[in-house]
């Protein structure tokens, strides 16, 4: 397996820098991030933060089943503030929850993902998926995680390596919750993401 993060393909443009040169016609740019270990929060978004003068929704746009309530402590934006473990994302207690990012003009092949759980709700992620789609519609299982102890506790933070070999490259990767959280409750609550 690569030790990339990921792999960022964009089709549209010659760079990632702001100052885009649109060209007539596609144009593949490929970027690999690599995984640094003891550095998991160095990723894609964590690139295009750099790589915006920290306005990464110029890159990106962050979905997510409904919150838990309209306060900003519980946004789904939450998950890439990376340097802040006192906020959530936490959506209502509901099946099928989910958060979602759109990578807009790029898109990407993850090899790892890391991801950072609840900081003081107690809302555990048990079994989910990682998903990748080119249209919202077909999604593809891109990493499987069942039964999952490394993030049954307050603000512990894993690095996953995807298991399946990837040809596909997405515009969107959402993680789906697929059973309760440790504590029998459908909540999706996550303090960080980053692939």
């Amino acid at each position: 397996m690569n030790r990339f993060k990921c792999t960022i393909i964009n089709n549209t443009v010659q760079s990632l820098s702001i100052n885009r040169i649109d060209r007539p016609y596609p144009k593949k740019f490929y970027q690999n991030i690599e995984y640094q270990h003891k550095n998991d929060f160095n990723g894609i978004i964590t690139y295009f933060k750099n790589h915006s003068n920290e306005n990464v929704f110029e890159f990106i746009n962050i979905e997510a089943s409904p919150s838990y309530s309209n306060s900003e402590s519980y946004s789904p934006k939450n998950v890439i503030l990376y340097d802040d473990t006192s906020k959530n994302y936490w959506s209502q207690n509901q099946t099928d929850a989910y958060i979602l990012f759109d990578f807009k003009d790029h898109k990407i092949k993850p090899t790892f993902y890391t991801i950072r759980s609840d900081c003081n709700i107690g809302y555990f992620l048990r079994s989910f998926n990682i998903q990748g789609s080119n249209d919202k519609n077909r999604w593809e299982i891109i990493d499987e995680i069942n039964e999952c102890n490394q993030l049954n506790n307050y603000n512990r933070t894993y690095t996953f390596a995807v298991q399946k070999q990837i040809e596909t490259e997405y515009r969107y990767i959402r993680l789906y919750q697929t059973t309760t959280t440790w504590n029998s409750q459908w909540y999706l609550a996550l303090n960080a993401i980053e692939f």
